[in-house]
């Protein structure tokens, strides 16, 4: 029994080596594959995963339409030559489409059907759809999926790898001085695609903010996406932005405050650690709004209410951070490993 795993992102590289690790714990072979792309080349470096590359990541709209169909070229000849048994990835256009064309099933795991062009192109091919509970079938459905080959699982997908986090996050004394943790949206992705972020206004104007009336300025980490480092610092002034691989959620442990942008998956990361997390994304999704729901994730549209948060969260108000502790311990201890899961199920439909 033979996979094939195409890793597209920071985050799925994290979650599909331990998903692969479980595939391999029950017989089945991994071969991973990726595609040239700035942040996930560090991160597949990082956690030692061999991946064969092909293919490249475009940043404008022409350059994601000319890469995608090379790289379906090559994606159609790699796997004709494996011959897996099956393909799995978050939702790659390529690996769903060379899949489906060469009768090869394709599962979908993903949490994200915001991304509409992504889905579009690879829900109506998959065989199966793994999501996390809290995102309704309708959500995918509406993309071609037969809603009885949608399979749900009890947790967000970040609980497989926060449980060493967390101990870490406890165990430690923390900073005495503030840490403020930025990370922008992905503004190149297709369901969002603008020239540059646009909370970098909203994070500048917080920094002014805080300093000024609260006579706060805390040291500032931002992780850039697409090597976008140089518009950051004119913007923000002194903020340390980390060159090489980052594992975001070891960071994550000795955060004061963690702004997200709009990516979802230092959101949950941060949530479950229980550091208070302020979002200042223009878009929803299911993940966020139930992080929202549950008191782990401040939103308002109130700029005064941003500031009051981000005050409470830098002063290290204990009663926030009590707060935020008993709540992501709460809704951690009421998810599963969703990795098992899936390779439980994956494993009874290959036997």
């Amino acid at each position: 029994m033979k996979a094939v795993i195409d890793i597209l992102t920071p985050k799925q590289a994290r979650f599909f080596s331990i998903l692969g690790e479980r595939l391999k714990e029950r017989g089945i072979g991994v071969v991973y594959t990726t595609r040239r792309y700035y942040e996930s080349d560090k991160v597949l470096k990082l956690f030692g995963i061999n991946a064969i590359r092909m293919g490249r990541f475009g940043e404008t709209l022409y350059e994601k339409v000319l890469f995608s169909s090379q790289r379906l070229r090559l994606y159609v000849k790699f796997l004709n030559h494996v011959k897996p048994d099956f393909v799995a990835s978050v939702g790659s256009p390529e690996a769903a489409r060379a899949a489906f064309g060469l009768g090869i099933p394709h599962l979908m795991i993903s949490d994200t059907p915001h991304a509409e062009a992504v889905a579009r192109l690879s829900v109506p091919l998959s065989t199966k759809l793994f999501t996390p509970w809290i995102i309704p079938k309708t959500a995918w459905s509406r993309y071609g999926m037969r809603e009885e080959d949608i399979i749900q699982y009890r947790a967000i997908d970040q609980v497989a790898w926060m449980e060493d986090y967390i101990k870490k996050r406890k165990s430690s004394r923390g900073s005495t001085s503030p840490i403020l943790v930025y990370r922008p949206e992905e503004f190149k992705a297709a369901h969002a695609f603008v020239q540059k972020p646009v909370s970098l206004e909203i994070v500048s104007r917080l920094l002014a903010s805080i300093e000024e009336r609260h006579d706060i300025r805390p040291q500032v980490i931002v992780l850039a996406r697409y090597g976008y480092s140089s518009a950051i610092k004119e913007k923000l002034g002194d903020v340390r932005i980390p060159r090489g691989a980052i594992d975001g959620a070891q960071l994550l442990t000795t955060a004061s405050l963690f702004i997200s942008g709009g990516g979802g998956t230092m959101t949950g990361e941060a949530a479950l650690l229980g550091v208070p997390t302020l979002s200042v994304s223009a878009f929803e999704n299911y993940v966020e709004n139930f992080l929202i729901r549950k008191g782990l994730v401040f939103k308002s549209a109130s700029f005064y209410e941003i500031v009051d948060f981000a005050h409470l969260a830098l002063t290290f108000d204990q009663t926030l951070l009590t707060r935020l502790m008993k709540g992501a311990s709460r809704v951690l201890s009421e998810m599963i490993d969703p990795t098992r899961k899936i390779a439980t199920s994956i494993s009874k439909s290959f036997p």
